[in-house]
């Protein structure tokens, strides 16, 4: 792996790292496994809807938005589920 792409990725888990613990709807640990799943589609969804847009309408900002919510549910799934 090059320099350029894993100081993107070592960025890309920063910002997860902050979105995930300034979060306070993460205080409340998942209840199953199915509500994990259930609230990780949800968050799927909206990274799907923003994907499939046109290339001239997609916005780079919102799909790292979307993406970073993504990552930062499979934190919380394993954390509260996986341990």
């Amino acid at each position: 792996m090059s320099d350029a792409i894993a100081r993107r990725h070592l960025k890309a888990l920063r910002d997860v790292k902050s979105y995930f613990r300034n979060r306070k709807a993460y205080s409340r640990r998942l209840a199953s496994p199915h509500e994990g799943w259930a609230k990780m589609l949800e968050e799927v969804d909206e990274l799907w809807e923003e994907v499939r847009r046109k290339s001239a309408l997609r916005s780079k900002a919102a799909m790292r938005a979307e993406a970073r919510q993504v990552a930062a549910l499979a934190i919380r799934f394993m954390g509260d589920l996986c341990e």
